[in-house]
């Protein structure tokens, strides 16, 4: 009996949980640690490839997608969190080429691109009602690695955009400044994914709770 409660209780086997490489590499590390160290009985097994699993088909219990729908009815959907996109680059970029004073001047400096499906995601920056389109045409470096992108704007070598949450501890740091702190881009949903059924596994209902601590907005400060 005593086995059995403590069964109930304890989150426990095997976890297998889908994440984009970038968001667990660049973010998610400290709170993976937490939770393996807070947890010993779940053993945590992450797939980092960057395609959309096949949730139920490939045997995992949860995937963590940032942006899109989910049409598969056999799926169950929570919203995580919103992550605030803005502008940023090394304090040694600046010094050497300055900043821009407006969305419009962005197109004569250095930009760093993320690529989705072989083409550079477009910059709409926003501030209230205004929304501007940035000129993309200048010199730019694009990537599909948000990882690489935000090493090499860490290096001085441009502006990038990159969510908040990515930026946090290298602005305390004072290896990344805001650039045009009061223009935006739009957010990127971050979502958990996972087989629809009446009662959730608790060990997946613990780390869908770990995972909404550790995401959720932050004030931001700049260096």
């Amino acid at each position: 009996m005593a086995v059995a409660e403590h069964r109930q209780v304890t989150p426990s086997g095997r976890l297998r949980v889908s994440v984009p490489g970038d968001l667990a590499a660049i973010s998610l590390a400290p709170m993976l640690a937490d939770f393996s160290k807070a947890y010993s009985e779940i053993q945590l097994e992450l797939d980092l490839s960057p395609r959309y699993v096949d949730v139920i088909g490939d045997g995992f219990d949860l995937a963590i997608r940032i942006g899109g729908e989910t049409q598969d009815l056999h799926l169950t959907t929570r919203h995580l969190v919103d992550l605030g996109i803005g502008l940023y680059a090394s304090p040694l970029y600046t010094e050497q080429a300055g900043e821009p004073d407006s969305p419009e001047t962005l197109g004569q400096h250095d930009v760093l691109v993320l690529l989705a499906d072989g083409l550079p995601v477009s910059w709409v920056l926003n501030r209230d009602a205004l929304s501007v389109p940035v000129d993309m045409s200048g010199r730019r470096v694009s990537a599909n690695s948000y990882e690489l992108l935000f090493r090499l704007a860490r290096s001085g070598a441009g502006i990038t955009a990159m969510p908040d949450l990515f930026a946090r501890p290298y602005l305390a740091s004072g290896e990344l400044v805001r650039i045009l702190p009061e223009w935006r881009l739009p957010p990127a949903m971050v979502r958990a994914v996972f087989p629809s059924r009446q009662l959730m596994p608790r060990k997946t209902r613990v780390f869908i709770d770990a995972l909404l601590s550790h995401l959720k907005p932050r004030p931001l400060r700049s260096a």
